[in-house]
């Protein structure tokens, strides 16, 4: 049996009590009806100051005993910046609305509050975080505590999207690629990219501006984590996820909310260009999840509309190899009970899963056409929260999901009867979690949830219990994937940015107490808009192109870190009878 690596974090054994509570008054000196007035405010006032209890806590580490005065309020403030990012936390007593200072009503709170202190003093992932190590005094008392150790995650590299918030990715790192799909996640910016879209009865044409993009990086060295943009690939439907071709005729793939699937050829020139779509393969409603068969080189798309197609991308290779068109075809087409909202795909065992709306996975066999569905999992008629991720190991045949507030674990038997799936255990979220890996190596089930936080759960002997959590992005967490052999966890947000993050491996030299991340930037590609919404807040500014004289056409120019890339820009047209500018106005003098 392969060696368990250590588990994140640090192992920290806290003993809390609470000795006793105290009122203070820091009301001034009054008399009479002044010191009446001060006693009411500070019944009903929310401020620090004025009449309050506080509470003398005891606690205890390896021998040592401190004691801290704290307020109800603090409590509330770590309770509140601990929610962001572990998956659950016990219940806060409920605050007063007005104060009430009588000893009974004190005494059950200071109990109420000894059992909160306790349960979060037997929680690892909150032990770990540093609002509750502020909280409890440990970082005066222990200051290495302040340090990164090995068992901490290092952010070794960073690649920002500065146009569009990041929805998936795919990596190849045999050749040292990454597929970034991004798309407009500010619902201010989406409406103005429609409204300016619109084609008005005296322009000749609308501007189409995009609002997805689907682009290829390179590593610019092997290891160095350092990336460039090779080319973008922009479309007017909104993107859901991505998918990497690999092999003779390579190619980009991506899934549109007009019910087609985007392509780009990896050997296509480099720059900015409108994306084509597959012929043949087309849904009546949003594409949601993609997934490739490598070695039949086959396309699995699932869309809004329950329908689940095979698309053949190469048919014997003639036909990739001359283009996108010749004999490609959809060879199958099925349908689910629900929407298709992820999918995973086991080239070992010719397995595809697909996780639903209602919150059931559908195991497909794809060894023959058309799709024979295995079994369904749970096998249960029960409504469930949908299914935002997934991870397979197929050596143990165990099954990981993510729900929008359950983790669930499942074994995968076979047999000449059939197929079935048996719930092995299942964790519940008061957060929203988008997404699920399993690092096998640490026996750790890392989960990304929507405040932009991941939350490692160790298994061990049959349970399963929170022991490490931190906050890796700003926004959402729409995507993520682990590199067992690495040891290396890859995470994507709508914060449009894409991080990575190493963790302790043996033979890995330990960064530096001064290191920092790679950061590779892309150029922002944001065309001129026609009205004055796009200067709303939330919406970057764009970029004026530069207007040249009529025989040339203006273009947008890029940091030379990121090598020669032009966008066309159409030359702005001007109304009869009137003089042509460069500014937001194009509807000056059009009544003219």
């Amino acid at each position: 049996m392969a060696e368990v690596l250590p588990k994140l974090g640090r192992d920290i054994a806290l003993e809390v009590k609470i000795l006793k509570y105290e009122m203070v008054d820091n009301a001034p000196d009054a008399s009479g009806l002044a010191k009446g007035l001060e006693a009411l405010k500070a019944r009903v006032s929310l401020a620090k100051s004025g009449q309050h209890v506080e509470y003398l806590l005891q606690v205890r580490r390896d021998g040592s005993t401190w004691t801290l005065r704290r307020r109800f309020q603090q409590v509330s403030l770590m309770h509140e910046s601990l929610r962001r990012h572990v998956a659950s936390l016990p219940e806060l007593p409920a605050k007063s609305v007005v104060r009430q200072f009588s000893s009974d009503y004190l005494e059950s709170r200071k109990n109420a509050l000894a059992a909160y202190l306790n349960q979060l003093a037997e929680r690892r992932d909150v032990l770990n975080a540093a609002a509750a190590q502020d909280f409890f005094g440990l970082l005066e008392r222990e200051p290495s505590l302040q340090m990164r150790s090995r068992c901490d995650p290092f952010l070794a590299a960073e690649v920002q999207e500065v146009t569009f918030g990041i929805t998936s990715f795919v990596t190849d790192p045999s050749r040292g690629l990454l597929l970034l799909g991004a798309s407009d996640c500010n619902w201010v910016s989406k409406l103005d990219t429609k409204i300016t879209n619109i084609k008005l009865p005296w322009e000749p044409s609308a501007p189409e501006l995009p609002s997805s993009q689907m682009t290829l990086w390179k590593e610019l060295a092997p290891g160095s984590q350092s990336y460039q943009v090779q080319f973008c690939c922009r479309f007017g439907p909104a993107l859901s996820s991505v998918a990497l071709v690999k092999g003779d005729g390579a190619c980009a793939l991506c899934g549109l909310s007009d019910g087609s699937v985007g392509v780009q050829k990896l050997s296509a020139p480099g720059g900015v260009s409108r994306g084509a779509t597959l012929p043949l393969l087309k849904h009546t409603a949003a594409v949601s999840a993609l997934a490739v068969d490598e070695k039949e080189r086959w396309l699995f798309s699932a869309s809004k509309d329950n329908a689940v197609k095979v698309y053949d991308l190469v048919r014997r290779g003639a036909a990739f190899l001359r283009g996108f068109a010749g004999q490609q075809m959809v060879q199958c087409e099925t349908h689910a009970p629900t929407p298709v909202t992820t999918m995973l795909f086991d080239e070992a065992q010719r397995r595809l899963f697909t996780g639903l709306q209602s919150g059931v996975i559908i195991v497909w066999d794809t060894s023959i056409l058309p799709l024979k569905v295995m079994c369904s999992i749970p096998d249960t008629t029960q409504a469930l929260s949908r299914i935002t991720g997934m991870d397979y190991e197929a050596g143990s045949g165990t099954l990981f999901s993510s729900g929008k507030d359950m983790l669930g674990v499942w074994k995968l038997k076979s047999a000449s009867s059939g197929s079935w799936g048996r719930s092995v255990g299942s964790i519940s979220a008061q957060n929203v979690c988008t997404g699920v890996a399993w690092a096998a190596s640490s026996r750790e089930l890392l989960v990304s949830l929507a405040t932009g936080a991941i939350v490692a759960f160790a298994l061990a002997d049959g349970t399963a219990g929170p022991s490490y959590s931190w906050q890796a992005h700003e926004d959402e967490i729409t995507h993520m994937q682990w590199d067992d052999a690495q040891r290396c966890l890859i995470t994507a947000s709508k914060d449009k940015k894409l991080r990575i993050w190493h963790f302790f491996a043996p033979g890995r030299p330990e960064p530096s107490p001064i290191a920092t991340a790679v950061i590779s930037t892309a150029p922002s590609l944001l065309p001129a808009r026609r009205g004055a919404a796009s200067q709303m807040e939330g919406v970057p500014v764009r970029q004026t192109p530069t207007v040249s004289p009529p025989s040339a056409t203006p273009s947008y120019s890029y940091p030379a870190s990121h090598g020669p890339v032009t966008v066309p820009v159409a030359a702005p047209v001007a109304a009869p009878g009137c003089q042509g500018d460069d500014s937001e106005d194009d509807l000056t003098g059009w009544d003219r």
